[in-house]
């Protein structure tokens, strides 16, 4: 297998102090590691509004983000910066909302979709 035949993480751009990229992938997960033990329950935090869950998987995602998109330039903020800057967003419920619906999306995109049997399509039919 060849390194552009494997499945890259999408990226997408969030606006904060400018717009970023940002992107869920390989490293982010390993970025987020060094905030939680188990990056998993971080994740898991974004639905509970764990805010430092959020603030970690944002930041994580955002270096992540950066390398993806050029890896030649340095990521410029701390993960204190990240969260001044979320901290300044909350008044804007839109904005702050739009940041972690791209997040989300970014999550779900990287994680597969579970395969699903046809006989278990066809007993959820039948129970409908």
């Amino acid at each position: 297998m060849k390194g552009k035949e494997l499945k890259q993480a999408q990226i997408f751009q969030v606006e904060l102090d400018r717009v970023r990229p940002l992107t869920f992938d390989f490293n982010a997960l390993c970025e987020l590691q060094e905030f939680y033990f188990d990056p998993f329950q971080a994740v898991a935090g974004l639905d509970a509004m764990n805010f430092k869950a959020m603030r970690a998987i944002l930041y994580s995602s955002l270096v992540a983000g950066q390398m993806a998109e050029d890896e030649t330039i340095l990521f410029d903020l701390s993960v204190n910066q990240v969260g001044q800057i979320l901290g300044s967003l909350m008044s804007d419920q839109e904005a702050f909302a739009g940041i972690f619906e791209k997040l989300a999306e970014a999550v779900q995109s990287f994680f597969p979709e579970p395969e699903v049997e046809e006989d278990e399509v066809k007993e959820e039919d039948e129970k409908n």
